[in-house]
């Protein structure tokens, strides 16, 4: 894992890793916040949806994360970077043989994409937990494998050193939401009231045109259809 490997200096490659953390040379802050602006804006419409909709695509997307890091975690935690070339795992659930393939030249083609896909990812996943705590639980709760790969991909946004003050507590309380770090006694996650609130007023509103519907219906009586007289 990039967190415990020792100082190591990937020369001609697109990956520098460091003791006290690593950078990507063909990516940069800016490229993060455009993205992040754009994560933020597709959360917006899908807050738009009714509650179960809503609730259903944020599920689906944050599996989908979440199975997109399990492959990058497999892929930078079998292949031991500072070590000769050997047969290494890179895909969960299966093993891989590198028959003609040198997997430091397969790890460092693929590590930085790997790496800023999970960058980038990270904090929208965490917005998904807060905002979709009950969508994302049980995906997470009592997992500790589940929960493993999600602390390596908080570590690794945070060493990028891509994220800005603004979103520092994004990650404290996200990590409290995923019970990834201890709780403080007065946690509370405000965003489970919002959408609690919000689901109330859209119910409300749904039997409210429901009833305005009915009433109508009442007000203008049964069709009466024409009697027909036969001459």
């Amino acid at each position: 894992m990039l967190n415990s490997v020792r100082t190591i200096l990937l020369v001609n490659s697109l990956l520098f890793v460091t003791s006290s953390g690593f950078s990507l040379p063909d990516y940069n802050q800016a490229s993060y916040m455009l993205t992040r602006q754009k994560q933020i804006n597709e959360l917006r419409q899908l807050l738009s949806h009714p509650h179960e909709k809503a609730h259903k695509l944020a599920s689906q997307l944050f599996l989908y994360i979440l199975e997109m890091f399990k492959g990058h975690h497999a892929l930078v935690s079998s292949v031991k970077l500072e070590e000769a070339p050997i047969n290494a795992t890179i895909a969960e659930g299966q093993s891989i043989l590198f028959d003609t393939v040198d997997p430091m030249v397969y790890a460092l083609d693929h590590l930085d994409e790997g790496l800023a896909f999970v960058i980038e990812n990270t904090p929208l996943l965490l917005q998904l937990a807060l905002l979709f705590p009950d969508a994302v639980h049980p995906h997470v709760d009592q997992q500790e494998p589940i929960m493993d790969v999600l602390r390596w991909a908080i570590s690794v946004t945070q060493q990028s050193g891509f994220i800005p003050e603004s979103e520092q507590s994004l990650f404290t309380s996200a990590q409290h939401e995923l019970n990834l770090i201890p709780r403080p006694a007065d946690y509370r996650n405000p965003h489970t009231a919002q959408s609690q609130m919000a689901r109330e007023a859209h119910e409300a509103e749904i039997l409210k045109r429901q009833a305005k519907k009915e009433r109508r219906k009442l007000k203008k009586g049964p069709k009466l259809t024409p009697k027909r007289v036969d001459l």
